[in-house]
């Protein structure tokens, strides 16, 4: 494990920052979100919790900037996607970020619930920023407006959380499904995404 002085500079502070962050997705990827707490991401980057709380005052915090760069990071090609309308493409990109998929699932019901005004508002202006880039195409390329247009793009988060849920079910339901009687229930993610994003394309 790497044991790191206190980061003074401010290539020391960003490095300290990106080990965090790393961490906490490496957690996440391999856990459930409750495992992952701030002892154990500290103990992985190799700090102690009081060092981590100069940079995060809680693991909903970090989860939180994963979930920021996350979207950045899909945004580009999320705006290809709803640019030709390719529902088939759309999902199969959110279904290839599945961490940007399950922190979407306990967005509103774990990592939003302790935040300060400040901190929540702050968040959601950040998110809004981000995805201005998918309203202007919509506004340009289908006759969206703003509004309409930043709504279809709430309705697509409430798409992929929704599916999300209810086809990744508990291992204990995995295998109770696990027999021919019960196929209707053994869903696909992408593929009902897929169906969601259509009917919300051809609804417009």
């Amino acid at each position: 494990m790497r044991k790191y002085q206190r980061a003074r500079s401010h290539e020391e502070k960003n490095e300290r920052l990106s080990s965090i962050l790393s961490a906490a997705e490496s957690m996440f990827a391999e856990n459930v979100y409750e495992a992952c707490n701030l002892n154990v991401i500290a103990a992985a980057v190799g700090i102690t919790k009081t060092a981590l709380y100069r940079y995060f005052r809680s693991k909903e915090l970090i989860f939180l900037e994963i979930y920021k760069h996350q979207l950045a990071e899909i945004v580009p090609s999320l705006q290809i996607c709803l640019q030709i309308q390719d529902a088939a493409g759309l999902s199969a990109l959110l279904s290839s970020r599945p961490l940007f998929c399950r922190l979407s699932a306990i967005l509103t019901t774990v990592l939003e619930r302790p935040l300060s005004v400040a901190e929540a508002r702050s968040f959601k202006l950040t998110v809004l920023q981000l995805l201005e880039p998918c309203v202007i195409t919509l506004v340009s390329e289908h006759g969206f407006t703003p509004d309409a247009a930043a709504m279809w793009l709430m309705q697509l988060l409430v798409a992929v959380v929704g599916c999300w849920h209810v086809c990744h079910t508990s291992p204990m339901m995995n295998e109770a499904l696990a027999i021919p009687e019960l196929a209707s229930f053994q869903l696909n993610f992408d593929e009902m995404l897929q169906q969601h994003i259509t009917m919300m394309m051809q609804g417009h």
